[in-house]
């Protein structure tokens, strides 16, 4: 919003028109809400020491005539209301540069709320870096592993998850992303809203997503097909849920579930197919219990290491 425009409206010197689009900027989002509180503090501030100054002209009585203590006074206003917008300027793009991150452990996932009141849920072995304060322009985080994201709507400033293959840009939109490391893909579903995808190292390489699509990009070309499996997004329920899953795939879930680590000595189990639903926090013991019921094998601890599990 025009700054110029939000003083004139708190010095009651605003146009009609003006008055109603600040006021539906204002009731636009919550950010909006907070730059108008900002201006408001910094407008009243400048009140307050224009008038300071106004008195000590007075007790000092100024031979100046009235039409120039007028303009000192104005003058001050102006300065002051500069000085006090660069200081909160430089003050808000040192606080962008001053950067959060949240690493999640194995077997966690964790809940928290972006500067902007945009809602993520971390998954497990992820690690999610965001500013104190986004910078003017857009909002842009990186992510290493998996996260879901409800956006806080704010069209003027794009949301960015940036991946080690892509970004992914929104404005108010509700969605899921996994890029870990290493994995050589970035996947993204979209559940509402909508979804521009770059890839970083060729901007011309982009696709839109459309509700209930998803983008699996290798590096080279974004393959996009709908979901058709919701359920597996399920995770930050607490749920892992899996259809035509292979055991290997399976396997490397439970480990980022439930921190452990398998040898598994009977490799002809890991090409099995399975589908179904585990509450996580029932442990990895019911999962593997759950899995021989459909799988004939054997498992048991390392008696040195409780986190190692051998499959034979």
């Amino acid at each position: 919003m025009d700054k110029n425009k939000l003083y004139r409206f708190f010095s009651r010197n605003s146009t009609l028109e003006e008055e109603e689009e600040i006021l539906d900027w204002v009731e636009g989002s919550k950010a909006n809400q907070q730059e108008f509180l900002k201006e408001r503090n910094m407008y009243n501030m400048t009140l307050l020491h224009a008038e300071d100054y106004a008195t000590n002209l007075k007790r000092q009585k100024t031979v100046f005539p009235r039409w120039a203590r007028e303009g000192l006074k104005i003058a001050a206003m102006i300065a002051l209301l500069f000085a006090m917008h660069s200081y909160y300027s430089a003050k808000e793009e040192k606080m962008s540069l001053a950067m959060n991150t949240v690493k999640v452990p194995s077997g966690q996932r964790v809940d928290l709320v972006l500067p902007d009141g945009t809602k993520v849920c971390v998954n497990a072995c992820s690690e999610l870096t965001y500013p104190a304060v986004f910078a003017e322009g857009q909002r842009r985080i990186k992510l290493k592993g998996e996260a879901f994201f409800e956006v806080a709507h704010n069209k003027k400033k794009p949301f960015i998850v940036e991946t080690e293959l892509c970004d992914v840009e929104a404005l108010g939109t509700v969605f899921n992303v996994t890029a870990y490391p290493n994995s050589g893909e970035t996947s993204t579903a979209l559940l509402s809203g909508r979804v521009r995808i770059t890839d970083r190292y060729n901007p011309a390489n982009r696709v839109f997503l459309n509700p209930n699509q998803e983008s699996i990009f290798t590096g080279t070309d974004f393959k996009i097909s709908r979901i058709e499996d919701p359920d597996r997004l399920r995770w930050r329920e607490g749920l892992l849920c899996f259809r035509n899953m292979t055991v290997a795939k399976l396997i490397k879930d439970f480990e980022k579930y439930y921190d452990v680590h398998f040898v598994v000595n009977k490799p002809d189990i890991l090409s099995h197919v399975l589908s179904g639903k585990l509450r996580i926090n029932e442990g990895i013991d019911h999962a593997l219990r759950v899995l021989q019921k459909n799988i004939s094998f054997e498992y048991r601890r390392n008696d040195e290491s409780d986190n190692v599990i051998y499959i034979r």
